[in-house]
């Protein structure tokens, strides 16, 4: 039996990690999910997810730092992250990409565009 590819979904709002996860699930992923930064760096050393989609506004680490630890650490670094926010302005988008930030998607969004976005860094990250 083939293992399904595995996404961690990070937000601190439930309703988002329900709908994100209810999305990607339908499209045939395995989805983790945590609400704080904190559990961020274990859930992505112990399950090594092919993507991880963090949101910058957490409880306790901002998305921006969780994304600049998962860049610098050995073990995690190779895994993409997309951060997914309502914060749309150009300092944001610049901080996201320049301490690693695969791609950026911004709150609301269509189901379609999440689809296509974690579709296109799967299949070009996937072992060929």
């Amino acid at each position: 039996m083939e293992s399904k590819i595995k996404i961690l979904i990070v937000d601190d709002e439930p309703s988002i990690l329900e709908y994100i996860g209810t999305v990607l699930e339908k499209t045939g992923y395995d989805v983790i999910s945590c609400q704080n930064g904190a559990d961020v760096m274990k859930l992505a050393q112990e399950q090594n997810p092919a993507l991880i989609l963090l949101d910058i506004m957490l409880p306790d680490i901002d998305g921006i730092t969780v994304c600049r630890r998962v860049k610098s650490n050995p073990q995690t670094m190779h895994i993409p992250v997309i951060i997914v926010t309502s914060l749309t302005d150009a300092a944001t988008v610049q901080d996201a990409h320049l301490f690693g930030a695969y791609d950026y998607l911004s709150k609301p969004f269509d189901d379609k565009v999440l689809r296509e976005k974690v579709s296109k860094i799967v299949l070009k990250n996937s072992p060929q």
